[in-house]
């Protein structure tokens, strides 16, 4: 229970008070849709399913990403970690573009493995076409 209480702490650190800060989501996206997507994007990673990763990034940047490309970065980090066991939290937060005239929703999905842990910052645009995969 300690250890929930601290990821939560975490979180709201980290992404904000969504309630009552430029952080909330837009309107055009759906929290729990958000969630869902960003663990199934988090899975494809574990189970190093690259192609399929490729598939669902946006048009403009799936011309320049490769599924070798995304393996030669994740493999290595994943191979530190063992065998996946579960999820620990997830949590959406959405950010503006540097013009103003695109929404964005970023979530951070908090994984655990049996020889550690892992952070996914995955980021959607308007669309909910992946636009940024960062694990560390």
């Amino acid at each position: 229970m300690k250890k929930l209480i601290l990821i939560l702490l975490l979180l709201l650190a980290v992404l904000g008070c969504n309630a009552c800060s430029q952080n909330a989501l837009a309107d055009c996206f759906d929290e729990a849709e958000v969630h869902a997507k960003a663990e199934e994007i988090a899975m494809l990673v574990i189970n190093r399913n690259y192609d399929m990763i490729c598939s669902m990034f946006r048009e403009d940047l799936a011309a320049e990403l490769t599924p070798e490309y995304l393996a030669s970065q994740l493999d290595a980090m994943l191979d530190e970690n063992g065998e996946f066991e579960k999820f620990r939290a997830t949590a959406a937060a959405g950010q503006k573009s540097a013009d103003g005239e695109e929404n964005y929703a970023i979530a951070m999905v908090l994984t655990k493995f049996e020889d550690g842990k892992r952070t996914f910052t995955i980021t959607f645009d308007e669309n909910m076409d992946l636009i940024g995969l960062y694990m560390k």
